[in-house]
């Protein structure tokens, strides 16, 4: 499970820096809230940013999901990820969630999906 978590963590500062080549690959300059893009590179020149093992939202134990904050001009200005066990006290315990910002915050809600509440790591 610890190997598990602490992939799942990595998964996330993974996403955030894709998040970042992302938003300077693409025209107008925007984030993306769909994890396949991330793989593909599909509205940032067709770079892969993430592995497609990761791009299909499930890796080492996690389930991943990316979510887009509000569209200003046809340009999404800010993201979020999560990653919630597959199998709660088997492939993991704790929920983890990180935004634009950078923070990653987890805590151990019964494997549901981690929201910006829970605590800093």
């Amino acid at each position: 499970m610890t190997t598990n978590e602490t992939a799942a963590i990595g998964a996330l500062k993974t996403m955030a820096a894709a998040q970042t080549d992302y938003h300077n690959n693409s025209q107008p300059h925007t984030y993306t809230g769909i994890l396949q893009c991330l793989g593909s590179g599909n509205g940032a020149g067709g770079v892969a940013f993430v592995d497609p093992v990761l791009a299909r939202g499930r890796k080492s134990g996690y389930t991943y999901n990316l979510h887009s904050g509000p569209s200003i001009t046809q340009s999404i200005a800010t993201w979020s990820a999560t990653a919630w066990p597959i199998v709660y006290q088997s492939t993991g315990i704790r929920s983890f969630y990180i935004d634009d910002s950078g923070v990653i915050r987890g805590e151990d809600i019964g494997g549901g999906m981690a929201f910006i509440t829970v605590k800093a790591l």
